[in-house]
Formats: structure tokens, C-alpha cells, sequence
């Protein structure tokens, strides 16, 4: 009978980054069958496939008590620096939360008594974004198992908690195309991002996106993809305003590969998505990261892109076009990319078969 894995992941919710994720674990581990951890009574082996979770990830606590091993691989640290910041008028998460009683906003109980004052005002938030120092202190004290981390900024954060880990990037880097593209297609790939929480607190930025686009349109064709379904509307319309671009959806219907090959078909990827950027090194396409949340950072970082990463408060028309020159026409990028990726491949192979023998 084949060993079971209580997979630990944001699955079944149609976005492809959380879906490449998974797909990347069940390559790492072939001989496992993964099951939803939501949905097993018995937990003899945990793993946490990757996103940013820790410190309050899903929760440890709960997992490591009735189970023999836990194990957390390509997984991100949530940056106090950005996430203890109020993100409305009314932060409720921001105003508990720095009084120590943040958890009282995971209660669906009291989610659904704020649902219709967050209906009638968007200057209301209630999620619990605070990070404390207790977070960090019971991650430290739960001891995973292992703890492959994505990349130097989230390994750095967890050091100065004194939490051990190594980096080993990101899972779906372990993801491959059906074919590299080594020639120039004159295709770029742009994946907006719809939401809050985000360093720009206006959507100016797209609008900076969308006019580049035009500029270089003559040249390129533009293909717009959202990666999550809530930013369908956004990518669509944006595509609208662009000349020469068109728009592909493989959210609604789930397709990480369709997504892998579209991308690696481009010349290049603008992304805000965190996975747009990491889909991208997986085909070793270029990618200008919009960096909306300090995880973008931790990747571009992990893969030697720090310099093609850009805040998404900090974007204008001069610095996003300089980049998207610089990558478009540096010639030792892609290899220097192939390279990075390659030596994160290697240490994922290596960090998941060293997990595999302690199932």
C-alpha cells in the first residue's frame, strides 16, 4: 500500500501558483499519495508544500500534535516590516493585533458579524496580519522536522528568531516546459494582480504597466493572463487598452501546464504575481518582478534577479522601462537565470529525498 502525505497547501481554489505548488510536490515525491490535510484524521507525515505561511501557518500547532513528522518545503516568511502596517482607515487586524488579540479575527463567528459593515465601507479590514514576536517564538518552539526555505530574505527573518533552515527555493521550480524557447519570440507575457494588501496603495502602477506596453507594441505582442480568478476582469480590461495584445485565461479552468508553456513561448514576463515570476525562471524566461508584497523580493533574490525587481509603490516609466530594456536585451541573462534555477532544482531533488527517507 502506497504511504500517504497530509499535504498542507492552499489547493482547490483555481490559483495557479498555489496548483504549480502542488504539482511540483507530487514530482518531488512520485511514491507518495498526497491527501488534503483538512480532510485526514491521521497524520503520521505532514508536509507544507511551499508558499509564504510561516510564521502562522495552518497551524503548526494542530498538525505537529498528532503527527510523527512534519516537514516544510519552499515555504516564505510573512515580513512583520510589511504586514504590521495599517492597511485602511479602520485596520481592525492592525488595532488587535498590536495589542496582542489579533487571533479574535480568525474566528468565523465574529467574520461573519463584521460581513456587512466590510460590505458597506471599504475602509474596513479585518484580517489578522499582525506579526509578533509569540508568532515566531512558537514556530521556533514547535521544531519542525525540516525547513526548506524559498530564498536568503525569509531564511535571514527566521534567523534573527534563531529558527535553523536552508534554503532550497521555491517548489515549482522543480516544474519544467514541454519545450524551451531559446530564439526570440517578441512576445511579452504581463500578469496583473487585483486585491489589497499590497505595498501601492493605488493601482497607478498599472497604469504605468499599460502604457509601456503600448510603447513597445510595434515590436511585441502583449498576452495578458491572470493567474487567480479575481483578477480576470483587471487582465482582460488592461488588455483592451493595449495594441497588439490579447488576453488567455487558465485559471477558470485549471491548466499550470498550458500557463508554463504559454510563458515560455514570451521574451520576457512583467508580473506581479509571485508565481508569475517563478513560472518564468522555470523556462528560463526573463521576468520584471512588480514586487506588491516583500515575497516577490525573496524570489528575485533566490534566482539572482534582485535587480529586476521593483515595488509596486515605487514603480514609474522610467525605472520599469529601463529593466524591461535591460532584460530584454542582456545577453547573458537567460543563461545566468538556467543557472540559478538549476542549482535550486538540485537542492529541492536533494531537500525532498532526505524528507522521503524520514516518512
Amino acid at each position: 500500500m502506497t504511504d500517504t502525505i497530509a499535504y498542507s497547501g492552499w489547493i482547490g481554489e483555481n490559483n495557479i501558483g498555489d496548483e504549480a505548488i502542488y504539482l511540483a510536490n507530487t514530482k518531488l515525491f512520485q511514491n507518495y499519495q498526497f491527501s488534503n490535510i483538512d480532510y485526514l484524521n491521521e497524520r503520521d507525515n505532514v508536509l507544507i508544500g511551499g508558499g509564504t505561511v510561516l510564521p502562522k501557518t495552518n497551524p503548526i500547532d494542530s498538525q505537529k500534535q498528532d503527527a510523527e513528522f512534519v516537514a516544510a518545503i519552499g515555504v516564505g516568511a510573512s515580513s512583520p516590516e510589511f504586514w504590521n502596517q495599517r492597511f485602511s482607515q479602520v485596520d481592525l487586524g492592525y488595532y488587535l493585533g498590536k495589542r496582542g488579540h489579533g487571533s479574535v479575527l480568525d474566528s468565523r463567528y465574529v467574520q461573519y458579524l463584521l460581513r456587512p459593515i466590510k460590505e458597506l465601507s471599504n475602509t474596513v479590514t479585518s484580517s489578522n496580519h499582525y506579526l509578533s514576536e509569540s508568532d515566531f517564538r512558537c514556530l521556533r518552539e514547535y521544531q519542525l522536522d525540516y525547513l526548506g526555505v524559498r530564498g536568503p530574505e525569509t531564511q535571514s527573518l527566521l534567523s534573527k528568531y534563531n529558527i535553523d533552515s536552508k534554503i532550497v527555493g521555491d517548489t515549482a521550480l522543480i516544474l519544467t516546459p514541454d519545450k524551451y524557447y531559446t530564439n526570440k519570440q517578441n512576445r511579452i507575457c504581463i500578469v496583473l494582480r487585483d486585491g489589497k494588501y499590497q505595498w501601492s496603495k493605488n493601482d497607478n502602477y498599472i497604469s504605468t504597466v499599460v502604457d509601456l506596453c503600448n510603447s513597445y507594441s510595434d515590436t511585441y505582442k502583449f498576452i495578458f493572463m491572470p493567474f487567480y480568478p479575481p483578477d480576470i476582469s483587471l487582465n482582460k480590461k488592461a488588455a483592451a487598452r493595449v495594441e497588439n495584445a490579447s488576453f488567455i485565461d487558465f485559471c477558470s479552468f485549471m491548466n499550470v501546464r498550458g500557463a508554463i508553456n504559454e510563458i515560455s513561448k514570451c521574451d520576457l514576463v512583467i508580473g506581479d504575481k509571485l508565481h508569475s515570476n517563478v513560472l518564468a525562471a522555470c523556462t528560463y524566461t526573463p521576468f520584471v518582478s512588480l514586487e506588491y508584497r516583500p515575497k516577490n523580493l525573496d524570489f528575485a533574490r533566490s534566482v539572482g534577479m534582485e535587480e529586476y525587481n521593483i515595488r509596486t509603490d515605487q514603480v514609474t516609466s522610467a525605472n520599469l522601462t529601463e529593466k524591461v530594456d535591460s532584460a530584454l536585451h542582456d545577453d547573458t541573462l537567460i543563461e545566468d537565470i538556467k543557472e540559478n534555477v538549476s542549482e535550486k532544482r538540485s537542492k529541492l531533488k536533494e531537500f525532498a529525498t532526505c524528507i522521503a527517507k524520514n516518512f
